[in-house]
């Protein structure tokens, strides 16, 4: 009798670890299935990523360009620069000569009014 009793007990205490087991069984189901989501969310992330970095490098890219454009510009800009004082010389050489001439001039007409 006694051993039937501890058969029972077996019995019962194996469908208790057998429920365990599926539960178990179950919950790393729902894990997997949770890792595999996160898995994916990370390769989504991931991707992002790499597509953020080329974006970026392209970015970058036109910014060089951008520098380099700007950097001929301001040569030009000096060069235009440099030219229009010149021209400012030129014109103040030529308005000193016109008062040069102005002045003879006058010097001539108070010479002949004499």
């Amino acid at each position: 009798r006694n051993i039937l009793q501890t058969d029972r007990n077996v019995l019962q205490t194996n469908r208790k670890v057998l429920q365990t087991d599926r539960k178990v069984l179950q919950t790393d189901r729902k894990v997997l299935q949770t890792d595999r989501m996160v898995l994916q969310t990370n390769r989504n992330i991931l991707q992002t990523d790499r597509n953020v970095l080329q974006t970026n490098r392209k970015v970058l890219q036109t910014d060089r360009k951008v520098l380099q454009t700007d950097r001929k510009v301001l040569q030009t800009n000096r060069k235009v620069l440099q030219t229009d004082r010149n021209v400012l010389q030129t014109d103040r050489n030529v308005l000193q000569t016109d008062r040069n001439i102005l002045q003879t001039d006058r010097n001539v007409l108070q010479t002949n009014r004499k």
